[in-house]
């Protein structure tokens, strides 16, 4: 995902006298099923270094401690992402991609610090 201004100055936004900030959604014609229902299961590949998977770490709890976004360690489930590193470049699909079971999302080298 690219970050442009107007992204920026959302995330940006002081927060309401309340408190809450307004959440924006991507939302497709596959909708509800592009989202993850009860927090986001991942599985590190054991191709990364581990600097990347303290950096992924590090960067989901911020998304955990900022939105309201969960993640959790895959158990069982079809569904996941898959943090890789096989590929050079930092890539994924925007929400919950359902044509194959691992969805990727490569750090590559580079991506992480």
């Amino acid at each position: 995902m690219i970050m442009n201004r107007g992204l920026l100055r959302i995330l940006n936004e002081e927060p309401s006298e309340s408190g809450r900030r307004k959440r924006w959604a991507y939302r497709d014609q596959f909708y509800p099923d592009t989202i993850w229902a009860d927090g986001v299961p991942y599985e590190f590949d054991d191709n990364l270094p581990p600097v990347a998977v303290l950096s992924l770490t590090n960067a989901m709890k911020f998304w955990e401690q900022n939105t309201c976004v969960t993640f959790r360690p895959r158990e069982n489930e079809t569904q996941y992402i898959l943090y890789t590193g096989e590929n050079s470049g930092c890539f994924s699909t925007v929400g919950r991609d359902t044509s194959e079971p691992a969805q990727p999302v490569n750090i590559g080298k580079g991506c992480y610090h």
